[in-house]
């Protein structure tokens, strides 16, 4: 029996290539420039899988005065620093076909 595929949708990150390990780094980089410090094992427990407005959310949190516009202002400088720091390379993950169709 054939079945048709109405859609498909397919997300590369954390599939074909890792880019949250990368990414966490930038992120907490970028925190460390206006003076919130994460640790790596914190970054990774507290942040890794959650959507960046959350993150962006808890870095701003740590800070006594949060600027106005913080979240727009921060999540952009992050999101240009991910994006030059991605066109630098990241690493393939192993295909697992096997696993998908279990």
């Amino acid at each position: 029996m054939q079945r048709r595929i109405d859609a498909l949708i397919f997300d590369c990150d954390g599939t074909l290539v890792d880019s949250e390990g990368p990414g966490l780094a930038v992120l907490q980089q970028a925190a460390l420039q206006i003076g919130v410090t994460i640790s790596s094992e914190q970054l990774h427990d507290q942040f890794r899988g959650m959507p960046m407005a959350q993150c962006v959310a808890f870095i701003g949190g740590q800070l006594a005065s949060k600027p106005e516009n913080f979240d727009a202002d921060f999540t952009a400088h992050v999101r240009r620093a991910m994006a030059e720091r991605f066109r630098q390379g990241l690493r393939t993950l192993p295909l697992g076909f096997d696993s998908c169709w279990t």
